[in-house]
C-alpha cells in the first residue's frame, strides 16, 4: 500500500479516545495488557514489530526499551499513530502480510489480533517470516468464554454469540507449531471489573471471573498469551 493513504482528518482525529494520546490515562484495560505484554518482552533484545498495532499506544510503550515498529490495516489508527507518536515508523499493510523483508525483526507481538483474522495461519507465517532465526513472537489472544458459558448452559441458554474467531488454546498451539514456532512461556489476564450494570447472570458471572482471577486461573481468564521461538524449519518442510 502507498504510504500516502494512511491520512486522517482533524474530526477523526480529535475522534479517537483520548486514551490513546502520549501521556493521557490509560484505561484499567490498557494497564492490563501493557502490564502483561511489557512483561513478557522484558528478558527479550530486538527490534520489534507491532502487528497489529491500532492506534500506536503499545507500540509506543514498547519503544521505550525496545527499537519498535507498528503496522495495521486501518489508514486512520496508522495515520493517528505517525502523528501521535512520531517518529516512530507506522505502515500500512493488506490482511495477509507485512510490508518488511525477510528476517527483519528479532521479535514480532500480535496482541488481540488473531480473533479479527479467519486465516490465522496465514497471519502466523508472516511472522514466521519476518522474524529472524531464533527470534521471538509474543501473541495474545482473546479466550473462549468458558465462565460464561458454563453459567449460560446452567441457565439453558446457548454460547455466547460473537463475531470474533473464538479459538481454544490447543487450536493456537497447533497452528504456532505449524509454522516451526516452538512455545518456551505461556501467560495471561483478566479484564478488569466492569461497573456497567448488569442482569443477575452478568454480575454472578462477573463474580466468578473475579475470583478465577484473584487466583490466577490461566484456562478461564480473558486474554491468554503465549511466546514462542522460531526454529530451523517447520514441520511440513522436515
Amino acid at each position: 500500500m502507498n504510504p500516502a493513504e494512511a491520512v486522517i482528518s482533524e474530526h477523526e482525529f480529535a475522534s479517537v479516545p483520548r486514551n490513546y494520546r502520549k501521556g493521557a490515562l490509560p484505561t484499567w484495560h490498557q494497564r492490563r495488557r501493557h502490564r502483561a505484554i511489557l512483561g513478557l518482552l522484558k528478558g527479550l533484545n530486538g527490534r520489534v514489530l507491532d502487528y497489529g498495532c491500532g492506534y500506536g499506544d503499545l507500540t509506543y510503550a514498547m519503544s521505550q526499551t525496545h527499537p519498535a515498529s507498528g503496522v495495521d490495516l486501518d489508514p486512520v489508527r496508522v495515520a493517528f499513530a505517525r502523528r501521535e507518536y512520531a517518529p516512530l515508523e507506522f505502515q500500512l499493510c493488506d490482511p495477509r502480510d507485512a510490508p518488511f523483508p525477510d528476517e527483519s525483526f528479532d521479535i514480532v507481538t500480535s496482541v488481540v489480533v488473531l480473533n479479527f483474522i479467519a486465516d490465522a495461519q496465514a497471519h502466523l507465517r508472516s511472522i514466521r517470516r519476518m522474524l529472524r532465526s531464533g527470534g521471538h513472537l509474543i501473541l495474545a489472544y482473546q479466550n473462549q468464554f468458558r465462565v460464561r458459558n458454563a453459567v449460560r448452559r446452567l441457565l439453558g441458554r446457548g454460547p455466547v454469540p460473537s463475531d470474533l474467531w473464538m479459538r481454544s488454546r490447543d487450536e493456537v498451539l497447533g497452528l504456532v507449531e505449524n509454522e516451526g514456532l516452538r512455545l518456551i512461556r505461556e501467560s495471561h489476564f483478566y479484564d478488569p471489573p466492569s461497573d456497567a450494570r448488569r442482569r443477575p447472570g452478568d454480575l454472578l458471572v462477573g463474580t466468578l471471573l473475579q475470583i478465577c482471577s484473584a487466583l490466577q486461573i490461566r484456562a478461564t481468564a480473558d486474554y491468554l498469551i503465549l511466546v514462542a521461538q522460531k526454529t530451523d524449519s517447520i514441520p511440513s518442510e522436515s
